[in-house]
């Protein structure tokens, strides 16, 4: 019930109906309230006016013959008075000495004087009838008593009366009349916009045929006529949408078949490009490897050639001693061959180890490098390995490589990847660092922290610019490029790290201040697939 009045009270039909004529019943009570009160008011003014003119009568016509003591004869004439004009408004008329005595009494009173109303009494006084007034009788200003009647207000009560049913009923008329043409008006009104409304449901579904005629000259018309045009445009635009649409479908078809073709042909490309890619850094790994084997190879050169070089200088030693001892041999002659076969063993066997360390090294290397293979091993061994077969390569130039080990790292992990990583950043400090200076100073430090490894690779060089500072792990990203930079080195070890290895690395770096890698590794991370 609540939702129903709810609804009905925001229908615009109850507002064009109901409202008026609550607002029409509310002015018409107004006005009647208004006609009646100031018919009410004009009754009590025209009585007060009368009290006081039939008091200034009164005074005048019996002041005289109070004093000559004829009132006898003017109360005769007043009783007369009254019984032939009853309709003049007076029911009684009494004068009275000072003491209070009645002298005269004529008209409808009763043995006693009814008390005179007060000022404050006089509307209850008009309602009940009859108002009761004493004034004071003057002759010459001078007061002789006092004088007292009856007015009667039924006439104008009854014709007050008369006057608000008369204009009860003009007004009930007006308000009837006012209301039927108010209610005539709305049901047109609410007709016309229900038209309206039912056509805007219907175009609301879809229709944009619907044509709405509400007739007229009026603002509604109006609406009318622009509500068909906003249809007739609106059906005209979903034509075009339509047509529109069929375009865009065929585009689209057209488009998503020149797409397919050229995911088709960018798929062969990144197969491609990914074998390029693992084809580059095959070439980069060997390379590396190559570079080693090389320095390896310049460094056996001076041991081995210095241990042949005394090699045959004592076995040129041995035939002099051997032709001596044939002569015959004497002790100073036994005592140099000796003394120069022992410093020919010392230098042989010095140089011959350096090269068995040498060649061990590479050895170990080579191989983690090559068979990717995991092993139990001391993380500060592997990088001394690395550090190693590196020192030939850089054996004739101004570069230092320092490593700060921490001492029993062991780890269960990939020794090849991260010997490659450890080349790879030594390469790439050789070859952007310290590329301008011919000198520089790189150092590893190594330390554990519980179930992690942590490297520190450091150089004092250059420094990266903070443009390129989040792009250089990025796959042939080099800032050498055409100068022996392939853009490669240091994305493999952002891959071996986070691939093979499942630890992280982050940079920081100053123009002109360095560079610092920081490497964190699990002592033992899960077993991975890795490729030679």
């Amino acid at each position: 019930m609540t939702k129903l009045w709810g609804k009905a009270l925001s229908s615009l039909r109850f507002r064009l109906l109901a409202l008026p004529l609550i607002l029409l019943a509310l002015l018409g009570g107004s006005v009647a309230y208004n006609s009646n009160r100031v018919i009410r008011n004009a009754l009590h003014e025209n009585l007060q006016s009368s009290m006081r003119q039939t008091s200034q009568i009164l005074n005048i016509a019996i002041s005289p013959y109070a004093t000559n003591g004829n009132l006898g004869v003017l109360g005769v004439f007043l009783s007369e008075l009254l019984h032939d004009n009853q309709n003049i408004g007076l029911t009684y008329i009494a004068v009275i000495r000072e003491d209070g005595i009645a002298q005269l009494q004529v008209g409808q009173v009763g043995e006693a004087l009814p008390a005179p109303d007060q000022p404050a009494d006089i509307n209850d006084a008009v309602e009940r009838g009859v108002v009761h007034v004493r004034q004071p009788l003057l002759l010459a200003n001078n007061e002789i008593g006092f004088l007292q009647y009856g007015l009667s207000s039924r006439v104008l009560l009854e014709a007050a009366h008369k006057i608000s049913i008369d204009g009860s009923w003009m007004i009930g008329i007006g308000l009837f009349v006012g209301a039927l043409l108010l209610l005539m008006l709305g049901l047109n009104l609410t007709r016309r916009i229900q038209k309206l409304v039912s056509a805007a449901e219907t175009v609301a579904f879809g229709d944009y045929s619907h044509k709405v005629d509400v007739g007229g000259r009026d603002e509604i018309t109006l609406l009318a006529s622009h509500f068909n045009l906003m249809a007739r445009s609106i059906q005209l635009r979903i034509s075009e949408i339509i047509e529109l649409n069929q375009s865009l479908e065929m585009r689209v078809a057209e488009r998503t078949a020149d797409l397919e073709a050229s995911n088709h042909s960018l798929q062969e490309t990144i197969i491609h490009l990914n074998e390029t890619r693992d084809s580059l850094v095959r070439s980069e790994k060997l390379a590396s490897l190559g570079a080693l084997v090389a320095g390896i190879a310049h460094e056996l050169n001076t041991p081995i050639g210095n241990a042949l070089t005394v090699a045959s200088t004592l076995q040129e030693k041995v035939k002099d001693f051997s032709t001596a001892y044939a002569q015959g041999l004497r002790r100073t002659t036994l005592e140099e061959h000796l003394q120069a076969e022992a410093f020919a063993s010392d230098l042989i066997v010095r140089n011959l180890g350096r090269a068995a360390e040498l060649v061990t090294s590479f050895k170990h290397v080579a191989v983690d490098q090559t068979s990717a293979q995991r092993r139990n091993f001391d993380l500060d061994e592997v990088i001394g390995e690395v550090i190693t077969t590196l020192r030939p390569t850089l054996k004739k130039t101004a570069f230092r490589i320092e490593h700060l080990a921490a001492g029993g790292v062991a780890m269960n992990s990939y020794p090849g990847p991260l010997g490659q990583i450890i080349t790879n950043l030594v390469n790439n400090a050789v070859m952007h660092a310290f590329d301008e200076y011919g000198q520089g100073l790189m150092t590893i430090i190594t330390r554990q922290q519980g179930e992690l490894a942590h490297i520190d690779f450091c150089d004092d060089g250059c420094g990266i610019p903070a443009t390129s500072l989040g792009r250089i792990f990025d796959p042939f990203f080099t800032t050498r490029l055409g100068r022996g930079g392939s853009g490669l080195g240091l994305n493999i070890v952002h891959t071996l790290i986070e691939t093979v290895l499942h630890g992280s690395i982050s940079v920081s770096s100053q123009i002109g201040g360095g560079t610092c890698f920081y490497i964190t590794l699990p002592l033992s991370p899960p077993d991975v697939k890795v490729s030679a």
